[in-house]
This record gives structure tokens, sequence and C-alpha cells, in this order.
């Protein structure tokens, strides 16, 4: 799990997304995600999931975005 967050954490930043709008579309605190991304705490299994599934959705729409422009 431990792997599993810091792999989430880098991927947001990369992502240029704040703490803020991942806790919020997760439904949780930004402190509460910022104890994930630091393993000073875990996440249950269905917030993990919504965490993982977030980064993926802004993935797909950064993605779409740039495909956009192409002719």
């Amino acid at each position: 799990m431990q792997e599993a967050c810091y792999m989430l954490k880098r991927i947001r930043e990369a992502l240029d997304l704040s703490q803020k709008d991942i806790a919020t579309k997760v439904g949780v605190s930004r402190q509460m995600l910022n104890l994930w991304e630091g393993q000073r705490s875990f996440p249950s299994a269905e917030h993990y999931f919504k965490w993982r599934d977030t980064l993926l959705a802004e993935l797909q729409r950064i993605k779409g975005e740039k495909g956009e422009g192409k002719a």
C-alpha cells in the first residue's frame, strides 16, 4: 500500500493537481490526503479506488484535451 500511495502522489504532482482538488473529488479532507501521500495513514479500499479512479479520469481528460488539437 505504501508504494501505491507514493505512486498516486507522483501522478497527482505530474498532472499538476492540488491535494485539495483531488481530496474534494474523493470525498475526504486535504489533510487526510496529505496523510495518505505522506504514508502516515492509509486509505480504506473504497477511498483508495476512488483516489486512483479520480486520477485516471483526470489523466484521460488531459489526454483528450491534448488530442483535440490534432487534425
